[in-house]
């Protein structure tokens, strides 16, 4: 987990919510932050209203996680009816680029596309 302040520690702890950073970035959130600030990354929240708008659900974790094709963020939601799912962003562009999980035709329409 990164190295948050005991007090944003806490506030992710109510929310439920637990992120999780890998890679370069990971291992300096001053670097995290200014990427974010600058614009080169979007902002979790962001990334997070979009799944919670098009998904439902409740957020369980996010990761920011540098992969070959550059930074992406993973959050895992838990919908309303028990099942988890796992959403994959480009943390760049906010392109939703992964969605698994089981029974996924209830959340997707035809073409695999977001429910509205």
């Amino acid at each position: 987990m990164l190295p948050f302040s005991r007090h944003r520690r806490q506030l992710l702890a109510a929310a439920g919510l637990s992120l999780v950073a890998t890679a370069s970035l990971a291992h300096d959130p001053r670097r995290l932050h200014e990427s974010v600030r600058r614009g080169e990354l979007l902002p979790l929240e962001t990334i997070r209203e979009h799944a919670l708008r098009h998904f439902g659900g409740r957020v369980i974790e996010v990761e920011l996680e540098r992969s070959r094709h550059g930074p992406r963020y993973e959050i895992d939601l838990l919908l309303e009816d028990g099942r988890k799912i796992e959403l994959g962003y480009d943390a760049r562009s906010g392109e939703l680029l992964k969605i698994e999980g089981h029974q996924l035709e209830t959340v997707l329409g035809r073409g695999g596309r977001p429910l509205p």
